[in-house]
């Protein structure tokens, strides 16, 4: 479901197609950076979680 939102932040400015300009651009950028990162987070979380279900991921201790 995050990914789903994330591709969403990253979309939603070019298929609305914000202005680039004035406080708009502001909008822009925040939700695609906001986007890109919410999208890298959950593959590393995904990533952990598949990995310890597996038994090939043990944390260090």
């Amino acid at each position: 479901m995050n990914l789903l939102v994330a591709c969403w932040l990253i979309a939603a400015p070019f298929a609305f197609g914000y202005p680039p300009d004035g406080h708009r651009d502001a909008v822009r950028t925040n939700a695609f950076v906001v986007g890109v990162l919410l999208a890298i987070f959950t593959v590393i979380s995904l990533t952990v979680a598949l990995r310890r279900r597996r038994g090939s991921f043990a944390p260090r201790r």
